[in-house]
C-alpha cells in the first residue's frame, strides 16, 4: 500500500502560506481539532472537505492525496 502523503503535503501547503490551524479551518469550514487530525494522519477527509481544501490551496486533489507530484489543477 502507497505511503499517506496527504498529512504532510496538508501541514506544508499551510505552513508555506504562514497560516494557523484555526485560520485554514475557518476557511475551509472544518473544525480545527479535524484539521490538526488530518495532518496528523489520524483521520481523512470527507470528499467535500478535500474538495474544500484544494479550492483553497489552489492545488489538484490528486496532489493531495499523493497520486502526483504535480500540483497544478487542470481547469
Amino acid at each position: 500500500m502507497p505511503e499517506n502523503k496527504f498529512p504532510e503535503r496538508l501541514k506544508r501547503l499551510r505552513e508555506r502560506v504562514n497560516r494557523k490551524q484555526y485560520a485554514i479551518a475557518q476557511c475551509c469550514d472544518i473544525d480545527r481539532k479535524t484539521l490538526r487530525l488530518y495532518e496528523k494522519g489520524k483521520m481523512e477527509p470527507l470528499m467535500s472537505q478535500l474538495i474544500s481544501i484544494a479550492d483553497y490551496y489552489d492545488v489538484s486533489i490528486d496532489y493531495l492525496a499523493g497520486r502526483t507530484d504535480n500540483s497544478v489543477v487542470n481547469k
